[in-house]
């Protein structure tokens, strides 16, 4: 498995978060529900894989009409790059979903969601403070579109609706963990395009 370091980029400053309110004396319950780090009910794990299913179709049903040639030939750099010259099995499945998880959407979730997402949230209210993490959580994904093909601004707006679909489920959850899995399940399908064609 490639090792992403962003991980370490995004989780850092919420297990800083963790100890410096360890420190102030919360109880472990009261952290972890400020850092959205608790179970929800399943019905929002479901609400996870419809949105993963809604926006990860969109994604691919638009750069299937617009940029196919970016699915068949994808740039040096991309996650679908790395993955693409894998055979299609239930095992590179699993192996993409579970390097996906671990090492990109697991820090991008503890950051984005659980640590800015649910301060910004309880500092400006739901909608505006979920329109600034999302907002904000395109930003690396801009320079990552850049430096790998500009042709990519294509995934923007679904980045930036994923970044709020994922805030809002974060909000009504109380939890990062379904939008973790949506967030992968997201990724995953975006890896196995190539893989397709």
């Amino acid at each position: 498995m490639n090792i992403n370091l962003t991980i370490l980029l995004w989780a850092l400053p919420s297990f800083i978060t963790l100890g410096v309110l360890r420190r102030r004396k919360l109880s472990t319950k009261e952290i972890f529900s400020l850092l959205g780090w608790r179970m929800s009910p399943l019905r929002y794990y479901l609400f996870g894989v419809a949105l993963a299913l809604i926006i990860g179709g969109l994604a691919a049903l638009t750069f299937w009409l617009f940029a196919r040639d970016l699915l068949l030939h994808p740039a040096v750099g991309t996650t679908q790059a790395m993955y693409a010259h894998l055979t299609l099995s239930p095992a590179t499945i699993l192996f993409i979903f579970v390097s996906e998880a671990v090492f990109s959407t697991l820090g991008e979730e503890l950051f984005f969601r659980g640590l800015l997402g649910g301060w910004l949230m309880k500092q400006c209210g739901f909608f505006v403070g979920n329109s600034i993490q999302a907002l904000l959580f395109v930003l690396p994904h801009l320079l990552l579109i850049l430096l790998a093909s500009p042709r990519y601004w294509l995934v923007l707006p679904f980045d930036l609706l994923a970044g709020w679909a994922l805030g809002w489920l974060r909000f009504r959850s109380g939890s990062i963990w379904p939008g973790w899995l949506s967030h992968t399940l997201v990724n995953t399908m975006s890896d196995l395009l190539p893989l397709l064609f």
